[in-house]
């Protein structure tokens, strides 16, 4: 079986584009951070939940300058998003 029901699967993709190895590897740090530590999600909206997580391309100083805090206020709210199509669909 691809993934476990009850567990979510997340991913991401951190293209070049989005800055230097240290940019893309701290983006990353602070979204397994966020996840593991901040978002609190359901157990019923578990099952058969995969996140992929796609850094988009932005002016070159976009990621570089971005803080620990507005990185988390959009996760936060890109999240809420998914939650609630998730309750949607149960």
């Amino acid at each position: 079986q691809f993934h476990s029901k009850n567990k979510i699967q997340v991913g991401w993709t951190v293209p070049g584009y989005v800055g230097t190895a240290v940019v893309r590897n701290r983006l990353k740090r602070w979204l397994k951070d966020y996840l593991a530590n901040h978002w609190q999600i359901d157990e019923k909206l578990h099952e058969g939940c995969i996140l992929h997580f796609y850094f988009q391309k932005h002016e070159k100083s976009f990621y570089r300058d971005m803080d620990r805090k507005s990185f988390n206020q959009t996760l936060s709210l890109g999240l809420l998003d998914v939650e609630t199509k998730a309750r949607a669909r149960n």
